[in-house]
This record gives C-alpha cells, sequence and structure tokens, in this order.
C-alpha cells in the first residue's frame, strides 16, 4: 500500500521525466522546425472564423458591435486549439522519439534561458527598441491628447492585441510541445502515461491559451466601443470648417 510520500514522490518523478520529454520535443522544434510560423499560419484561419462568426451575428440581428466582436474572438478560441492538435498529428510525422538525445534537451535550456535572461547585447538591443517605442508612443499620445478619451482607448487596445498576437505566436514551442505529448505521443505509447504525468489535450490547450484569448476579446471590445466615437471625431474634424 502507498503512503502519502510514495504517491508525491511518484507524482514528482512522473513530472520530472515529463519536464525531460517537454525539453527535448521543444528542442526539436525549435533545432528542426518552425513553430512560430506554424502559430502565425495558423492565426490566419483563425482570424477568418471570427470574421464569419461576426457576420452571422450581424445578419442574425446583433447590432451591439463590442458585444459581437469579443464573443466572435472568443468563439474562436477552441477552434484555434482544434487547429492546434491538427498541426500536432501533422508534426508527429516527423517526431522520431528514439533519436531526441540530450543535445535536444540542451538546446532548449538555452533558448529558454536566453528568453529568461536575455545577453548583456540583446538587452542593450531591447533598451534601444523599447526607447524608440516609447518615443513614438509620447509622440502619439501628445497627438491624440486632444481628442479625448476614445482616440486614447483605441490606440491602446490596438496596442495590446498586437502585443498579444506577439506573445501568442512566441509561445508556439511550448504550445505544440503539450499537444504533441496529450495529443500524439501518450495515445500512441500508452505505456508512457503510467511514466510520466499527463493531462487531455483539449483542457490543456484551452488552459494555455485562454489568457491570450481573453485579452484579445477585451481589445476587439474596446475597439469596436472606440470606432465610432472615432469617426465621429474624424467627421467633426473635416467637417467643421464647412459647417
Amino acid at each position: 500500500m502507498y503512503t502519502y510520500e510514495d504517491l508525491s514522490d511518484l507524482a514528482h518523478a512522473k513530472k520530472d521525466r515529463r519536464s525531460h520529454l517537454v525539453r527535448r520535443i521543444r528542442g526539436w522544434l525549435r533545432l528542426d522546425r518552425s513553430p512560430r510560423l506554424t502559430i502565425g499560419l495558423l492565426l490566419l484561419p483563425t482570424a477568418a472564423f471570427v470574421v464569419a462568426v461576426d457576420f452571422v451575428l450581424d445578419r442574425g440581428g446583433f447590432d451591439l458591435t463590442p458585444m459581437r466582436w469579443a464573443i466572435a474572438v472568443l468563439a474562436a478560441w477552441p477552434i484555434f486549439v482544434l487547429l492546434l492538435r491538427w498541426r500536432a498529428a501533422a508534426e508527429m510525422r516527423y517526431l522520431h522519439l528514439e533519436r531526441l538525445d540530450l543535445s535536444y534537451e540542451r538546446y532548449d535550456d538555452g533558448a529558454e534561458a536566453a528568453l529568461n535572461a536575455p545577453s548583456e547585447k540583446q538587452m542593450k538591443r531591447n533598451e534601444s527598441i523599447w526607447i524608440g517605442v516609447r518615443s513614438g508612443l509620447n509622440q502619439g499620445m501628445s497627438r491624440v491628447a486632444d481628442a479625448g478619451l476614445p482616440v486614447m482607448l483605441l490606440l491602446g487596445a490596438v496596442t495590446l492585441g498586437a502585443w498579444t498576437i506577439w506573445k501568442l505566436i512566441g509561445s508556439g514551442p511550448s504550445l505544440l510541445t503539450d499537444i504533441i505529448i496529450d495529443g500524439e505521443v501518450v495515445p500512441a505509447t500508452p505505456s508512457l502515461a503510467t511514466r510520466i504525468s499527463t493531462d487531455r489535450w483539449f483542457a490543456e490547450g484551452l488552459a494555455e491559451t485562454y489568457p491570450f484569448f481573453l485579452s484579445l476579446a477585451f481589445a476587439a471590445f474596446v475597439v469596436g466601443m472606440s470606432l465610432p466615437f472615432f469617426f465621429f471625431l474624424q467627421a467633426s474634424v473635416h467637417g467643421g470648417p464647412h459647417g
């Protein structure tokens, strides 16, 4: 009979084995595949689905544009996870677990270390980029300050949406790795399920992507709310002298 300590050690061992497998597959994706490009391409049909849902809701008489756009983005959330699953199956055709040696794990460790602790050169480059972005934002905000809150909200929402998409694309290696393990590797080798920690791929995919889609839904809501005021202000500015 297992004691609590035995079960705890077993769970820890399973997590540790999964960690090694994750790092090797993620290293393989980074080295031999293009996970970030894959995520970027998967966002295209996801965006098309958003447009389709918005069109259907609009034709159905749903006139509240901010809510309609937010609902359309949230409706595309599980679709994106299903697309991830489809792509994981495609990647599995090129994956040979027996060839994933320690070099892939080391490569992934180096890539993760570079992301979490960038080099001095990268930090200087990021600092210069941030200075340029901050300067541009300051100039942009000074130009729209007179236009009021709606324009600033619109600018902020567009920035949030672009940043969220960038972060979602950057998470490509980890997203694909987890879906590959739980959706492809474990079902193909049932004995592995007793040796590593596992999860249901769909639930895991939803859990890993919900911050991105909630952020995008919020950005879509704010854009939909701000655009009418923005167009009204534009019409007032251009039509004012002729009134």
